[in-house]
């Protein structure tokens, strides 16, 4: 693993917790970020880029399933 992606993974990981104290404070963001001298605008990019991941990493890697099917089906009656 080389160094910047060390330093990337170290950097998620703190603001996770950063994120998560947020969340445990109780606290509006607007006052988070007063109280812990964090910018409004980086703690939303930080949330952004979390979410980001977390959706990548939950999508399975591979060939798209296609959810519309790709013909007709025909539907039995029923009397």
């Amino acid at each position: 693993m080389n160094t910047q992606k060390i330093t990337q993974e170290y950097r998620k990981s703190q603001w996770m917790q950063i994120i998560q104290n947020r969340l445990d404070s109780g606290q509006t963001i607007k006052d988070f970020c007063e109280s812990t001298g964090i910018t409004k605008h980086t703690y939303y990019y930080w949330q952004r880029k979390l979410r980001e991941a977390a959706c990548t990493e939950l999508m399975p890697v591979g060939e798209p399933t296609n959810p519309v099917p790709n013909g007709w089906m025909q539907v039995p009656q029923t009397q």
